[in-house]
């Protein structure tokens, strides 16, 4: 098709054009195939309202009715272009949170999942009247090894569980005759707060405690806590000064509100080789989380005794794989119904000085292993 020319209009689009009619002398119809608007002689007072109105045409330069769509045409083009750029952008982000996004929270969440419990901190050693207190140094072979006690961003409240029973085939403690407290001489004791209360309420002054509040199986490595005249060491440096034939560890009771309990098992995991890595002619003592009492799991979504039966269960089966003593320390308190008994503690956590030296006893009966 060639160009068709209406008084003074230029037609150059190759696409049929219909004319439906002449309604007069200056006044033309025209339709243009997949187009639109109206064509109007110049001289048409109509047709200059109606080529304005319509929009389809520049008047009297010879351009065609099709540029505006096609400028639409190309703006819709590029609106395509970028939501499909987008869509495909959004898809790689996604493959690649999915790749990596486990990865990622794992190394941070020994960092993040301290701030994510809504309970109250509960690393303060409570005697029977409630009151507060710290020892500050400790005394082994007439040696002072100072033990640092900071408070740390550790959160703890829990509810009632059913321990786990021994797993056939690993060793497991034999009750025996009690030992005197010299059999601790050689001993040294790693936790928390609570492990804070069995140095405190038990008069246990010839064994080595490396403790501190808020203590977990990440800090540690990185915590100083170890206070000595030139300042303060983490705890494996610590260790390295002194030789110890037992070693008892009680930790967990504030990572329960880690997102993460294969992280927790296998901070604990690395814990263990490090110490065995120190101290390779010790026995390593790795003591169950205790529980708390029912009144304080009932009220608690994350520190409870459900949960802490849970963690049990990992640290059992670790201590296994890792050749350590596993202690259900929680038989020494007596259990009632699975929670710490009421009258055990004021908070519900920290034990007072009676349960303390029960606790004391019951270490001082499973000394021994032999093939369960």
């Amino acid at each position: 098709m060639g160009t068709l020319r209406v008084k003074g209009y230029a037609f150059s689009h190759n696409v049929p054009i219909f004319l439906f009619g002449m309604y007069g002398k200056n006044f033309f119809t025209c339709k243009l195939f997949g187009g639109r608007g109206h064509l109007m002689d110049k001289g048409s007072k109509r047709g200059e309202k109606m080529g304005y109105r319509t929009g389809g045409f520049n008047r009297g330069k010879g351009r065609t009715f099709s540029m505006r769509r096609r400028k639409r045409r190309r703006g819709r083009i590029a609106v395509q272009a970028v939501l499909i750029l987008a869509v495909l952008l959004c898809g790689a982000g996604f493959a690649l949170l999915v790749a990596k996004g486990p990865s990622l929270l794992a190394a941070v969440v020994p960092k993040t999942a301290q701030s994510e419990s809504t309970a109250p901190s509960q690393e303060e050693i409570s005697d029977g009247e409630g009151a507060s207190s710290q020892p500050e140094k400790i005394q082994k072979d007439g040696d002072a090894v100072s033990s640092s006690f900071e408070t740390s961003a550790g959160t703890g409240s829990l509810e009632s569980s059913v321990l786990p029973e021994e797993p056939s085939g690993e060793e497991t403690p034999v009750e025996a005759e009690a030992v005197d407290d010299s059999y601790f001489d050689d001993a040294a004791f790693i936790g928390n707060s609570r492990t804070q209360g069995l140095m405190l309420y038990t008069g246990l002054q010839n064994a080595t405690f490396y403790t501190a509040q808020g203590l977990m199986v990440d800090t540690f490595f990185t915590k100083k806590v170890v206070g000595t005249g030139e300042g303060k060491l983490t705890i494996p440096d610590a260790m390295k000064q002194q030789n110890f034939k037992k070693v008892y560890i009680m930790l967990g009771i504030n990572e329960l509100g880690w997102s993460y309990e294969d992280v927790f098992i296998r901070k604990y995991g690395e814990l263990i080789d490090e110490v065995k890595r120190l101290q390779p002619e010790a026995t390593v003592f790795v003591q169950s989380i205790m529980p708390v009492s029912k009144s304080k799991s009932d009220r608690d979504k994350v520190y409870n005794n459900p949960r802490i039966d849970r963690y049990n269960e990992l640290i059992q089966e670790m201590a296994k794989e890792k050749g350590a003593v596993y202690l259900n320390v929680a038989e020494a308190v007596g259990l009632d119904g699975g929670a710490l008994p009421e009258e055990a503690s004021t908070d519900g956590v920290h034990l007072n000085k009676e349960y303390c030296v029960k606790w004391l006893d019951y270490l001082k009966c499973h000394t021994g292993v032999q093939p369960g």
